[in-house]
């Protein structure tokens, strides 16, 4: 059940945060958490609430914004060419700093020869499951399935969840069954690696996580006195507090932070 109090005292601690003055970070994933998600991926560009919203933190010095995403740097340079904030790309494998053009790539170390293995093999379920489609990203490979009929769109991603284990065991790689998309990725790179990154480049009194899927969980996980972490939806989760959907956390964000 969605604890409305338990969020209203973290909104009021954030508020009570920039007000004096404290150092805030905010690391915000984007679809499902700041934006609704889109039958097409492409479809989800950020609404003029959206670009108001993010606007809103950089008016005040004391507030540092970052967009962890697990768009490719492509989809996040056509969202938001010229953002004042900095956007971390594919789950913490790239940075491109606020007021910056250039990405900077942080898994130059990591090896994704494993997806030579699977590609074949998702290709093939994209042909069996009319409407989807699969994506590749420079660390992942990922299979959408929402625009397939719903009961064999979930038929196969189970299948294909059996099948990928069962290939990949060996393999560094993480296996996550998202909202309607199955996505392979390296195990070496995750949002909390890049969040911790970020923060060792200068300290913050309170920091904010907020993310509505499983690729978002290790960045909630983070369990650190000064951390306000937000679950967006329902599924299970270990962050402290959980809003019902990107609306509501809209919502959540004025309150806390915007004036009034």
């Amino acid at each position: 059940m969605i604890n409305a109090l338990h969020t209203q005292l973290a909104a009021e601690q954030l508020r009570a945060a920039w007000t004096n003055g404290k150092r805030i970070a905010l690391f915000l994933d984007y679809d499902g958490t700041l934006r609704e998600i889109e039958r097409e991926p492409g479809d989800a560009t950020p609404t003029p609430v959206i670009r108001a919203l993010l606007d809103e933190p950089q008016a005040r010095p004391n507030i540092a914004l970052f967009l962890v995403s697990g768009r490719s740097q492509r989809d996040l340079d056509l969202f938001f060419p010229a953002p004042d904030f900095t956007i971390v790309a594919e789950h913490g494998a790239a940075v491109r700093r606020a007021a910056c053009g250039d990405w900077q790539r942080w898994d130059h170390d990591i090896t994704y020869a494993w997806k030579n293995n699977i590609r074949e093999l998702l290709h093939l379920y994209e042909e069996t499951a009319p409407g989807s489609f699969v994506e590749e990203k420079r660390t992942s490979l990922v299979w959408h399935f929402r625009m397939a009929d719903s009961e064999i769109g979930v038929w196969k991603a189970n299948q294909l969840m059996h099948e990928l284990g069962t290939m990949l065991a060996n393999e560094p790689v993480k296996i996550r069954h998202g909202r309607k998309i199955i996505e392979i990725t390296s195990s070496e790179v995750s949002k909390a690696v890049a969040i911790r990154h970020l923060l060792h480049e200068q300290e913050h009194d309170i920091v904010l996580c907020a993310g509505d899927d499983q690729t978002d969980e290790s960045m909630l996980e983070i369990d650190e006195p000064h951390f306000i972490s937000i679950k967006i939806g329902p599924e299970p989760s270990r962050a402290l507090y959980r809003l019902p959907d990107p609306a509501a956390f809209r919502t959540f964000l004025r309150d806390a932070l915007v004036t009034r």
